[in-house]
């Protein structure tokens, strides 16, 4: 059963507002899961590559939704910045440090439609880094 949202920022906004509510990933997971309540994802390959379809959710595409700034309406570019010194010869992922939007080389705010308020966004960040919300 989809959400009967008439767009799929509604149903990022209905996720949101769970997350409020359980403060924690799992119990928004949870919520959802046990309400039938799917999100929107987008086609990566396929004849529908593009489209709009509907997944269950899971931890990881909650987890990024509330930690990604492109979903406060960010853009943001070097959030994940390579330290050289970790990098390993013949393997290019390596060396890349956690996510650090506050160091990113550029943060432009209301740039995308936001799923999320930056307020939100602000304070998840916050509490990742064992503050407060």
């Amino acid at each position: 059963m989809n959400i009967p949202l008439p767009h799929d920022v509604s149903s990022h906004r209905h996720v949101e507002e769970r997350r409020a509510g359980f403060r924690t990933v799992n119990g928004v997971l949870t919520y959802l899961v046990a309400h039938d309540i799917q999100l929107p994802v987008r086609a990566r390959w396929g004849a529908r590559k593009g489209d709009l379809e509907w997944h269950r959710p899971n931890r990881p595409s909650l987890y990024n939704l509330f930690v990604n700034p492109i979903y406060a309406g960010v853009y943001a570019y070097g959030v994940r910045q390579v330290d050289r010194r970790r990098q390993r010869p013949g393997r290019p992922g390596t060396g890349r440090g956690s996510p650090r939007p506050e160091n990113a080389e550029v943060f432009l705010l209301d740039r995308m439609p936001a799923y999320i308020t930056l307020e939100h966004y602000q304070r998840k960040r916050g509490a990742d880094r064992g503050e407060p919300c």
